[in-house]
């Protein structure tokens, strides 16, 4: 096996993560949402926080390891039409996760615990800016496999 391969794998499986999380996490959250269970929805919100953090390592694994495939392949450059948006879908759902989600997730985990009423209209908030960034991440998987301008 090439570095380079190595590197693709771990860039590929970092990436899985990455994507999969992100589905599951949609779709119990949009799930759990609609079913106005305060304490399934408790239970969900707890897992959501410890989910942003493995989404987000998820995201830093893939840029790394597409990082250092750019430097091995001597025929990727980081100009490159599909490189520049894989880092611009990097860099969005890094700065959905520090500025949105975890603040947000924290706001809902405080309104469920303390019964608030208002916490239904968190998640769905929540479920709409994660459909958005399921949206970036596939824009993304298409330019990593149709690679346009290569």
């Amino acid at each position: 096996m090439s570095v380079s391969e190595f590197y693709r794998i771990l860039h590929l499986l970092s990436a899985m993560v990455w994507v999969g999380g992100s589905v599951m996490t949609q779709v119990f959250g949009a799930r759990i949402g609609r079913s106005g269970d305060q304490a399934q929805t408790l239970v969900f919100a707890r897992g959501a926080a410890a989910a942003t953090r493995v989404l987000s390592i998820a995201g830093l694994s893939t840029a790394v390891w597409g990082i250092l495939l750019v430097v091995e392949v001597d025929f990727f450059e980081f100009d490159q039409a599909w490189i520049v948006l894989g880092f611009g879908g990097v860099l969005v759902g890094a700065l959905l996760g520090a500025m949105f989600f975890g603040p947000q997730i924290r706001k809902l985990i405080e309104q469920l615990e303390s019964g608030d009423d208002s916490a239904n209209e968190t998640i769905k908030r929540i479920v709409l800016v994660s459909a958005l960034e399921l949206v970036v991440l596939v824009v993304v998987v298409w330019a990593m496999v149709v690679k346009p301008g290569l």
